[in-house]
């Protein structure tokens, strides 16, 4: 594990070596889970997702030298919000590991990648009130065949013999259907990929998808500066298909996510197949 984190994740080196040097491993879960996390092979900005208030929970546990953070009710709330599998770390330990200091977001500070307006609009997507701001663009990544086996998650998608895969549809946090676009595979990336760059001037804070963690991956391939600021999560209905994904990908490990709606799109879908035959083969 050090000789993969040397190659790929050097930031956690530290954190790594640091827990495994208090050879609590086989004490205590939180430490056993955290090292599971960390040994997946997912980005590990899904662990410590770097944000803003990931720095004022660092800043906060500078000056208290990492040393009786359960007696600081804000500092607890910024951990168990962003960071639950260290929130339950400190919960065990009592203090948190000061080799964790060092976050992601180095490895996220590419500058961004301009793609001006050039295109016309997608044949397949339809967004009334949300007019293309920009072109999608033609990445390194794009040209290379990894994006299907870069993590290790095992959650298979089937397609129905007749339908089409399907459409992503975009809701807003109200519940609102603020458009679609046609997909010519189940649960794409590209196409919610597409979307996002080429609708948003900048990523939405919170994305939530049947295949986030993919999608998550194939973004930062493309365009980590647009992603930065940006949380994906699998939506509660497709978490428990999942297998080998992080944890930091689950809707419900983050406690102000309790009473968010995640399945907006199923819903809707289920109401319209009330309609008639034919939206059958547009929800899909």
């Amino acid at each position: 594990m050090v000789k993969l984190a040397q190659q790929h994740s050097p930031f956690l080196l530290p954190l790594l070596r640091g827990i495994l040097r208090e050879g609590r491993t086989q004490e205590k879960e939180p430490q056993h889970s955290l090292l599971r996390e960390i040994s997946k092979n997912t980005p590990a900005c899904s662990i410590i997702h770097p944000n803003t208030r990931v720095d004022t929970l660092v800043q906060g546990l500078e000056a208290l030298n990492y040393r009786d953070v359960e007696g600081h009710p804000c500092l607890m709330k910024i951990l168990a919000e962003e960071c639950p599998l260290f929130f339950d770390l400190v919960g065990a330990m009592g203090t948190f590991p000061q080799e964790a200091n060092q976050k992601a977001r180095d490895t996220l500070m590419k500058p961004p990648f301009h793609t001006p307006l050039t295109v016309p609009e997608h044949p397949g997507d339809y967004f009334p009130n949300m007019p293309l701001v920009r072109d999608r663009g033609i990445f390194d990544a794009d040209m290379s065949r990894e994006d299907s086996r870069l993590i290790d998650c095992k959650k298979m998608a089937t397609r129905h013999p007749s339908l089409i895969p399907g459409v992503s549809t975009l809701f807003c946090g109200h519940g609102v259907c603020l458009g679609f676009a046609i997909m010519e595979q189940v649960e794409s990336v590209e196409v919610p990929f597409r979307i996002l760059r080429t609708r948003f001037q900048k990523c939405p804070e919170l994305v939530v998808y049947d295949n986030a963690c993919q999608l998550h991956t194939y973004a930062l391939r493309r365009d980590q500066h647009f992603v930065k600021d940006s949380r994906f999560l699998v939506d509660r209905l497709h978490w428990r298909n999942h297998s080998g994904c992080s944890e930091g990908y689950n809707l419900d490990a983050y406690p102000q996510n309790m009473c968010l709606n995640s399945q907006l799109a199923e819903q809707t879908c289920s109401a319209d197949k009330n309609e008639g035959a034919p939206q059958l083969y547009e929800q899909g």
